[in-house]
């Protein structure tokens, strides 16, 4: 036997109309030859009402369905390219921001030296309680509560330490220097108009976190780590130390 119970959906209706869309006009090109190009800045652009914006077939501009609001690709790839140079070359930013990723690392290794004193604590307190009980020197109702509180608390210290710990641990292997970072910026920079549009694409998801198109001007959001632009690793999201850089639009 079946049983129905109502659900709230897992996208809107609009998302889901939208989705469709894209997918009847791919099906419709699918006896065409070649490949279809691939746009760099796809799904990481918003327009500044909050909407998505895509090229569309035709079009050589990011279009926000909802506002209009619309940028032409090529601008929009010679903005970033000029960040690559502006922000990612600058001696100033690169020591800033290496300075704050070793400022965040130091207090989580701070933290974690509490939380490992703590879990030190709270297990010794676990055995002088149970020393207690077993020489009837606290009475089964005082232990069990006392008891209970300290347990809960020693798991939630096993479950955070471990965790913090791999932070930790992650973010000093990602950690580049800052001759490393700039000698694969001015490779980046230097290579990028060459970029078939598809490594384009997997530089753009790799340090975008993302990019807002208003009527009047680009704000950029960029990630610190750079990857390796030969390889296929991408710069992990973690840090949350990226660039938030405004360019105003011309015309």
């Amino acid at each position: 036997e079946w049983v129905h119970r109502p659900v709230p959906p897992i996208v809107s209706e609009a998302l889901w109309e939208e989705a469709n869309t894209i997918l009847n006009h791919t099906a419709s090109k699918l006896k065409r030859t070649g490949r279809p190009a691939v746009h760099p800045f796809a799904g990481l652009t918003v327009c500044e009402c909050g909407t998505k914006m895509y090229v569309f077939a035709n079009s050589p501009k990011y279009v926000c369905k909802g506002c209009k609001n619309k940028i032409a690709a090529s601008d929009l790839d010679r903005i970033f390219q000029s960040e690559l140079e502006g922000f990612f070359l600058s001696d100033e930013e690169m020591d800033r921001y290496a300075k704050d990723a070793q400022t965040a690392l130091s207090g989580k290794a701070e933290q974690l030296s509490v939380l490992e004193a703590e879990h030190r604590k709270v297990k010794g307190e676990l055995d002088k309680l149970y020393r207690l009980y077993m020489d009837d020197g606290i009475t089964v109702a005082d232990y069990r509560p006392r008891n209970r509180a300290l347990s809960d608390r020693l798991a939630e210290l096993d479950e955070t330490i471990p965790r913090l710990q791999a932070e930790i641990d992650l973010e000093k292997i990602d950690h580049l220097s800052r001759d490393q970072v700039r000698g694969e910026a001015k490779d980046l920079f230097s290579r990028w108009p060459e970029m078939a549009p598809a490594e384009k694409r997997q530089i753009v998801e790799s340090l975008t976190d993302q990019i807002t198109i208003g009527k009047d001007d680009v704000h950029l959001k960029l990630l610190y780590s750079l990857p390796n632009p030969r390889s296929q690793q991408k710069a992990t999201h973690s840090h949350g130390l990226a660039a938030a850089t405004s360019w105003t639009r011309e015309g």
